[in-house]
């Protein structure tokens, strides 16, 4: 930067006190400017300084310029950088001042139910565009085929309910004439003092649930559409949030096992993580009769359940018995191409 870090705050601040209507406005363009400024590899040397710019211009953006505070915390910023001189290592010195000013305002000493070790940089809540094998044009315009969300590293004694939120932003319009798939999913890793555990589940329009534990990881992503999508993947806008509370759902957290294109083969599900209940089972062939046979660890057939779609028998849910841990399903019906679902209940 030709200018100093300070001259350019000092004219930012300005402006937007000049302006309190747009000020919102001018400092979200700052944060932009300061983060772009950050990420370029000739200012290695003030990044940090740079970055952190960056995020209090982002935070002065989404705070109401009318509250009391706000003229106050733009004084005492702008102060801050103003408090050492421009020699070497007084970037640290202006980093210090400016943490202390931010923990001041925002409430260091109040109660808090979030753990100590959130900042305000912790990815507690993230959305990601999602389509199964991007282009390199979509991965330009942020198009991704998973992307990690939320993650949060605390120390043991804060080991916590949590409560994971996922949802669909923008569910794409239903279309007669569509032929793209969507198969959105997520990944939740979560534990406490050296156990994770790691669990896939679906996100369809949305699902929430309470897990336990001081480390907690998701991650989005689409998988392959079925086979009849001609269209290939879809593009389906989905996020997650993470809150420091119990506050279960009353529905079920469900995984869903495909198996496109069946037609008197046998194929084998390895039983989901967390799987507690197969929930009735579906298919595109609305009679069709299908065999399922349950294996243990040593691939040892425990038991078989023969089940018809369309009837009262194949409506029930199915508990998977702890020494469950693959299952075999063979359609002996007479279609081609039969596309079967095998939706599993989780434990989270």
């Amino acid at each position: 930067m030709k200018r100093g870090l300070d001259s350019v705050i000092a004219e930012v601040i300005g402006t937007a006190q000049a302006n309190p209507e747009r000020a919102p406005m001018i400092y979200a363009d700052a944060a932009r400017r300061f983060a772009r400024l950050a990420a370029n590899p000739k200012n290695t040397a003030t990044a940090r300084a740079l970055a952190r710019t960056a995020q209090d211009f982002a935070a002065m953006a989404e705070r109401p310029p009318v509250i009391e505070d706000f003229d106050d915390l733009l004084n005492e910023t702008y102060e801050a950088y103003h408090a050492v001189s421009d020699g070497p290592g007084d970037e640290l010195a202006r980093m210090a001042v400016r943490r202390e000013i931010h923990e001041r305002e925002s409430g260091e000493n109040q109660m808090r139910i979030t753990p100590r070790s959130i900042t305000e940089d912790t990815p507690l809540g993230r959305s990601a565009n999602l389509k199964f094998a991007p282009t390199a044009e979509d991965i330009r315009n942020g198009i991704v085929d998973q992307q990690t969300v939320i993650f949060w590293q605390g120390r043991k004694l804060e080991a916590q309910a949590c409560t994971i939120d996922i949802g669909v932003i923008a569910p794409p319009l239903p279309d007669p004439l569509s032929t793209f798939g969507f198969r959105p999913f997520a990944i939740v890793e979560y534990g406490s003092d050296g156990f994770k555990t790691t669990a896939k589940l679906d996100v369809g329009y949305g699902t929430r649930f309470t897990i336990v534990g001081n480390y907690v990881t998701v991650l989005l992503g689409m998988g392959p559409p079925p086979p009849e999508s001609l269209g290939g993947s879809g593009i389906l806008s989905v996020g997650a949030s993470l809150g420091f509370f119990a506050a279960p759902s009353i529905a079920p957290v469900t995984y869903t096992a495909y198996i496109d294109g069946t037609g008197g083969s046998t194929q084998s599900i390895i039983r989901p993580q967390k799987a507690q209940v197969l929930l009735p089972v579906q298919c595109s062939d609305p009679v069709a009769p299908i065999t399922l046979q349950f294996y243990d660890f040593g691939s040892v057939l425990l038991y078989t359940q023969k089940i018809v779609i369309g009837t009262a028998a194949a409506n029930t849910p199915i508990p998977i018995t702890n020494d469950v841990a693959r299952i075999d399903v063979t359609y002996t019906g007479m279609l081609v191409g039969v596309q079967v679902r095998l939706p599993f209940q989780l434990a989270l």
